[in-house]
């Protein structure tokens, strides 16, 4: 994780934060520019919390202070030009190719964030664990099942004993026939699709290893996140 991705890592928490850590996160992401000119204390009685408040949420992303979390959201701002899929006008008069050169360039600015926010180590590790596995299986349900189908065929393509399960029930009886030896991977955007988490949770439980692909890092499909590491 680098400082230029600071902003698209707290969003990713957005969902998981509760209460006053969440107005916190909020209010970063949503106004960027005025938290970086501030003081702890003017955020705190901007957004009526303590001091304190903010200071434990910087320790809890795993900065040293105050002043770190404004530097790296600086540095985060000066490498987003913040553009998403949502911020794309149709039917506005706009002709079709400005569309398709817009929904190009979200699409291109969430994979540079993608890049910022991998950890490396993870990658390799899970890279491993998909050349070393006797079987994997994929798990996904509604808008990530095309996902999981797709990476289904290009396993397979290059050889690797591999099945994509997209009907819960499916999902259920396959994952607690998993093994040790086996690799089962769940995609979901929020983290938060009860019948993917359980069977990875099931599949786990029955020894296989196993790798979860979400946009929320701290959703409950994925380990409890860890302290950013910034460079």
């Amino acid at each position: 994780m680098n400082n230029k991705e600071c902003l698209s890592y707290i969003r990713s928490l957005l969902p998981s934060l509760k209460g006053v850590e969440q107005r916190i996160g909020g209010f970063i992401v949503s106004n960027a520019e005025d938290f970086i000119n501030m003081t702890v204390a003017e955020l705190a009685r901007l957004i009526d919390i303590s001091k304190g408040n903010a200071i434990l949420l910087c320790q809890k992303l795993g900065f040293d202070g105050f002043t770190s979390l404004k530097i790296s959201v600086a540095l985060s701002m000066q490498a987003q030009d913040r553009f998403v899929l949502g911020d794309i006008a149709i039917g506005g008069g706009g002709d079709a190719f400005s569309v398709m050169t817009q929904v190009f360039n979200a699409i291109l600015k969430v994979l540079q964030e993608t890049v910022g926010i991998i950890d490396h180590d993870a990658l390799s590790h899970a890279a491993e664990l998909v050349i070393h596995a006797k079987r994997i299986e994929f798990y996904a349900i509604g808008t990530s099942a095309p996902i999981v189908q797709d990476a289904y065929y290009r396993f397979m393509r290059i050889g690797l004993n591999t099945t994509a399960c997209v009907d819960p029930h499916i999902m259920s009886v396959s994952a607690s026939l998993m093994q040790p030896d086996c690799l089962a991977i769940a995609i979901s955007h929020t983290g938060r699709s009860i019948q993917t988490v359980a069977a990875l949770k099931e599949a786990k439980e029955h020894g296989a290893n196993t790798i979860c692909i979400t946009s929320y890092a701290d959703s409950p499909i994925a380990p409890k996140y860890r302290s950013l590491q910034y460079s």
